[in-house]
């Protein structure tokens, strides 16, 4: 899909906020509430926005323990993970990637001890190394802004 400057400050509001009107929407980047409600429309039909949802505060939630996992898997274990990690509610992102190791989670525990316990039940499946929060520096919903000459 071809991007202009419209597209990308449409996209830019609406990570910002979500529930914003197309009325709002529109005046925000000088169009009329049809004009950038089909912008919008074409934006979904391809794909590019997937869908609408809200952001949480894991904390006010009451998780003490945010953390990232790494894990190598051992050999032939990656189809038994994969099944694993679906039915794992505090596995709230899993990510493969490249080099020595293999997927990288992101968890939410309650108590250091759930975490203790799923750490646990990953390492059936091979090696792990944690990584606990301590402090978040930044976080933002916004991707970055994609240049018109690319």
């Amino acid at each position: 899909m071809d991007f202009d400057y419209i597209d990308r400050d449409v996209l830019r509001q609406l990570q910002q906020n979500g529930r914003v009107s197309m009325k709002k929407l529109g005046e925000a980047v000088h169009l009329s509430a049809p004009a950038v409600t089909e912008r919008v429309k074409r934006m979904e039909d391809a794909g590019v926005i997937e869908r609408y949802t809200i952001k949480v505060n894991p904390a006010a939630m009451g998780f003490q323990v945010e953390s990232t996992i790494i894990v190598m898997l051992q050999n032939g274990k990656k189809e038994d993970f994969l099944k694993f990690i679906v039915d794992e509610p505090e596995i709230v992102e899993a990510t493969e990637i490249p080099g020595k190791t293999d997927a990288l989670l992101t968890v939410y525990c309650e108590t250091i001890e759930r975490f203790f316990a799923l750490v646990s039940r990953i390492r059936e499946y091979g090696a792990t190394d944690s990584y606990i929060h301590m402090a978040r520096y930044k976080r933002q919903a916004l991707l970055p802004e994609i240049k018109a000459d690319r």
